[in-house]
């Protein structure tokens, strides 16, 4: 036989489910509206989301960095940054299809 589940252990778990799928939602919405706005939002959001990404992995990182006392750790990670994404943003780009000339 299941164990028998307490009247507060069941309004816990709804409240968890109702938490969780409101979210589910708004983040669902969150994209698709980024989505629907275009180019510039999309790109923006992908460049949030490197630089979060980032952040964690220069964060676990400096652990053993700060108990080799390495100097500098951050600073230099952080200098690094901007390199990347202008390398990742040169060798992404296509040419434009359009010409500035007036016909």
């Amino acid at each position: 036989m299941p164990p028998a589940v307490t009247l507060e252990e069941r309004q816990k778990k709804v409240v968890n489910f109702k938490v969780r799928t409101l979210w589910t939602f708004i983040l669902l919405a969150g994209y698709f509206t980024i989505l629907a706005l275009g180019h510039m939002y999309l790109i923006a959001l992908v460049t949030v989301i490197q630089i979060i990404v980032y952040k964690e992995v220069i964060a676990l990182a400096s652990v053993p960095a700060s108990e080799k006392k390495i100097p500098f750790f951050k600073v230099l990670n952080w200098y690094g940054e901007p390199g990347i994404e202008l390398r990742i943003g040169i060798f992404s780009q296509r040419p434009c299809s359009f010409s500035m000339e007036r016909a």
